[in-house]
């Protein structure tokens, strides 16, 4: 507790989400993600939504990032897909855009099974990763993943066009 208030109140008001620096809200972050406190994340990702400093430009998409990890890895994955998207839709060629790309399309993957908005998100989230990350490693995946959709759909001509443009992992 000692750390996350003189990082606090050294760059903000006090409180933490009183910053009034990006770079602030980055380290009080990436302290409570080891610390094991992510609940405490999402509130400093609200916060520097505002911020218009120096560093925003390096520092948001990183926290984005934090609350986006930390709400999949506490089974939150309609939230962390939407937290990804925040994170894309702000920042599209930040360094952690394609991780993010990535997330999202996973997290969207798991949340469609029990939120019926969900799968044309999934839909649009594979076709984004393989528009963009057209060699990316993980484009296999998500070009099988779009095959398999278009299969479900009875549009076999797409998903065999989609089949045939997977490369080996």
């Amino acid at each position: 507790k000692r750390v996350e208030s003189t990082v606090a109140t050294a760059l903000g008001d006090g409180s933490p989400t009183g910053l009034t620096s990006s770079y602030g809200a980055f380290l009080l972050a990436q302290l409570l993600v080891d610390r094991g406190r992510c609940a405490d994340v999402a509130p400093i990702a609200d916060a520097t939504a505002n911020l218009r400093d120096a560093g925003r430009a390096r520092y948001r998409p990183e926290v984005l990032f934090f609350d986006a990890g930390c709400r999949l890895n506490a089974g939150k994955a309609g939230e962390a897909a939407d937290a990804f998207g925040k994170l894309l839709a702000e920042f599209p060629d930040s360094p952690r855009a394609r991780a993010a790309a990535f997330y999202r399309f996973r997290a969207l993957d798991v949340a469609r099974a029990s939120d019926p908005k969900r799968p044309p998100q999934y839909e649009e989230a594979l076709t984004a990763f393989v528009a963009k990350y057209p060699n990316d490693a993980a484009a296999g995946e998500a070009r099988y993943q779009l095959g398999e959709l278009r299969r479900a759909a009875g549009d076999c001509p797409k998903a065999e066009a989609e089949y045939v443009r997977v490369t080996a992992g």
